[in-house]
C-alpha cells in the first residue's frame, strides 16, 4: 500500500481561505490553520483535511470552521474563539461532540498516534493488543486528558484498538 508506514503529514491552509463570516477567531486557531497545519489524512474513520476551510452554522454553538471530513460526510470543526475541535455527523439534529481541546492538541495527538504505529498484528495475543491500546491511551491522555472521556473520538479509537480493528494487516490490507 502506498504511503506505508503511515506518517502524519500536515496541511496548511492559505490565510486568505479563512471564512470571512467567522468572527473573532483566536490567534491560536488562525496559527494552527494557516501556519502550523492540521493532519492531511490518517487511517482512522476516513479522516481527510478539507480542500478548503468552510464556515458551518451549528446551533446553538454558532458558526464553526470545518477543516476536515471523516467517514460518510462527518465533519471535524473548530470553534473559532475557544479553539476546541468538535466532531459532527451529517444527520439532522446531530449534536457536535468534543474531540480535542485545541487544534494544536488534535494535531499533536494524531501525530503521536500515527508515530506509534504499528500497534499489533492479527497474530498478537490479547495481552499485546490491550497493551498497545493502553499505550495509545497514555499518549492521548498526556497530550489532552479530556479527549479520553468515554464515547468521544479518541476514546473510541482506543476502544476500536482493543477490539482488534488496527492490526497492521487490517490497516494495510496485506494478508487479509
Amino acid at each position: 500500500m502506498p504511503g506505508w508506514p503511515p506518517r502524519c503529514e500536515l496541511t496548511v491552509f492559505p490565510a486568505a481561505s479563512l471564512p470571512r463570516s467567522v468572527a473573532h477567531a483566536s490567534p491560536a486557531v488562525v496559527r494552527s490553520l494557516t501556519r502550523d497545519g492540521v493532519p492531511r489524512s490518517w487511517f482512522y474513520a476516513g479522516y481527510r483535511a478539507a480542500r478548503e476551510l468552510r464556515a458551518v452554522d451549528v446551533p446553538p454553538l454558532g458558526r464553526l470552521i470545518r477543516f476536515a471530513t471523516s467517514g460518510l460526510g462527518a465533519s471535524l470543526l473548530v470553534e473559532p474563539a475557544l479553539g476546541e475541535v468538535l466532531f459532527l455527523v451529517s444527520v439532522r439534529g446531530a449534536k457536535p461532540s468534543f474531540v480535542s481541546s485545541s487544534l494544536a492538541q488534535f494535531t499533536a495527538t494524531a501525530r503521536a498516534v500515527v508515530d506509534r504505529y504499528p500497534y499489533y498484528t492479527l497474530t498478537s495475543t490479547p495481552e499485546e493488543v490491550i497493551a498497545a491500546a493502553d499505550d495509545i491511551a497514555r499518549l492521548v491522555e498526556a497530550i489532552d486528558p479530556p479527549a479520553l472521556r468515554a464515547d468521544l473520538y479518541w476514546a473510541t479509537f482506543v476502544d476500536d484498538m482493543r477490539a482488534g480493528a488496527f492490526a497492521s494487516e487490517v490497516i494495510t490490507g496485506d494478508g487479509v
